[in-house]
């Protein structure tokens, strides 16, 4: 995804398989967080989201919806 800010969503479809996912300050360069490997399994629907963690930093958390 490209430029979604705070509180903004998109949606994509992916194949299922492992990725390393990186997040970036809004319209910069500037990184904020990697994932480690993260698997995505056929036909489940997935919701990931950053947060701020305490004492600085920010998390990635994955929820499996179905």
């Amino acid at each position: 995804f490209t430029n979604v800010g705070f509180k903004q969503s998109n949606t994509t479809e992916v194949a299922a398989g492992s990725y390393s996912l990186s997040a970036f300050e809004t319209g910069t360069s500037n990184l904020i967080t990697t994932t480690g490997n993260i698997t995505f399994e056929n036909g489940r629907v997935y919701t990931l989201y950053a947060y701020p963690q305490a004492g600085g930093g920010v998390g990635v958390r994955v929820i499996t919806n179905r």
